[in-house]
């Protein structure tokens, strides 16, 4: 932003499978919150952490600017690999969250709003 290249921070959205979701969980309900939060079973093995080493700085750094988290249920990991094989992207879980997710902020995110895949599906073949 010093530099000029952005006018300002964009809204950042950090997404979580529902079955492990501690920064979602604290970011919803604060840290009492983190009690009920397990390293549950999820296909988006990507994010399966259930103590995130950068986890603290995020939760700052989300405190001091536009951002929000969202927490993606399996089922939808699923639907969301499907649907983005469909439009060309052959994409691991841990990628596919982000459809869903769309879904859950297209009402509210201000456009553009941006998907980032960073797995291939082989991956996970």
């Amino acid at each position: 932003m010093r530099a000029g290249v952005w006018p300002k921070i964009p809204l950042l959205v950090g997404v979580q499978a529902l079955a492990c979701a501690p920064l979602y969980a604290l970011a919803r309900g604060g840290r009492e919150a983190l009690a009920w939060v397990t390293e549950g079973e999820t296909l988006a093995e990507g994010v399966r952490i259930l103590r995130p080493v950068w986890g603290d700085a995020l939760m700052d750094f989300l405190s001091r600017t536009p951002g929000a988290f969202v927490a993606v249920e399996e089922e939808a990991i699923c639907q969301g690999r499907e649907e983005l094989a469909h439009r060309g992207f052959y994409v691991e879980p841990t990628s596919a969250i982000v459809w869903d997710a769309l879904a859950q902020i297209a009402s509210w995110a201000p456009e553009p709003i941006v998907l980032i895949l960073t797995g291939h599906g082989l991956k996970a073949s």
